[in-house]
């Protein structure tokens, strides 16, 4: 366990496991093609992501009967729920802005985006205020665009605006999809490569928030803990966006 930032007279643990670093297969695999394209001096990226930006989103119906609405985005390659991001909260209950960008793991050639609108609940599951894919055929070329939102609710109309980058991929990158694909048929997880495998277990001790603005009026609520992970460079600095995972 490890001690975490918990507030005065409290002492709070998390119970993390985390796998070693040391290079996996599909990390020496990966490397390799990193360091072929290096060699040739072709601009180096990361093939095996697509890089997601979430703007804002117009028209969403309002969720919560008491409070303030919540919203947040989920992005993920379709059929792959472990390649899932989290953008920040938004900063308007129907038409809120995020400016969250990140970079979504897993992707292979053919795939397509999944982006789910969310209303961060206390004490219940949170809602969702609707959902849209974006094709292969999109993420291929790249999108900028707003894209409709369905299951939005009844006669509601609403949009989500975001940016992908183009992964229309160049000559090296289809040789390097065949090198990853052909470790991935020996059963080699490339999904996994240039990653730390982190296990979030538990926690004990935690404060309680007090003054909840539902219990003033009396409705008592449910404190609702969740976890970030993020990943820091040699300088302490976080890598906002592309590191972020939320639990």
């Amino acid at each position: 366990g490890i001690c975490v930032d918990k507030g005065k007279n409290v002492e709070a643990f998390l119970m993390v496991k985390v796998e070693g670093t040391d290079p996996t297969a599909a990390d020496t695999a990966w490397y390799g093609a990193l360091a072929t394209k290096y060699a040739t001096g072709a601009q180096l990226h990361i093939s095996n992501s697509v890089k997601v930006e979430i703007v804002e989103a117009k028209g969403l119906r309002n969720a919560d009967l008491i409070g303030k609405q919540q919203p947040y985005v989920t992005c993920e390659i379709e059929g792959k729920p472990n390649t899932r991001s989290t953008s920040t909260l938004g900063d308007h209950p129907k038409d809120p802005k995020w400016n969250f960008t990140s970079q979504v793991a897993g992707y292979q050639l053919g795939d397509a985006l999944l982006l789910t609108v969310w209303d961060q609940d206390i004490g219940k599951p949170d809602d969702m205020l609707g959902k849209a894919t974006l094709t292969a055929e999109q993420l291929k070329s790249g999108f900028n665009g707003s894209v409709q939102l369905e299951g939005a609710g009844r006669s509601i109309e609403a949009f989500l605006y975001v940016k992908v980058g183009a992964k229309d991929p160049s000559l090296w990158d289809r040789a390097e999809v065949a090198a990853t694909g052909a470790a991935q048929d020996g059963g080699i997880e490339m999904w996994a490569a240039n990653s730390i495998k982190m296990e979030i277990i538990s926690a004990r001790g935690l404060s309680n928030p007090t003054e909840r603005p539902l219990e003033k009026v009396g409705i008592k609520t449910k404190t609702k803990p969740y976890v970030i992970v993020q990943v820091a460079d040699k300088d302490g600095n976080m890598k906002s966006g592309q590191s972020r995972f939320v639990t």
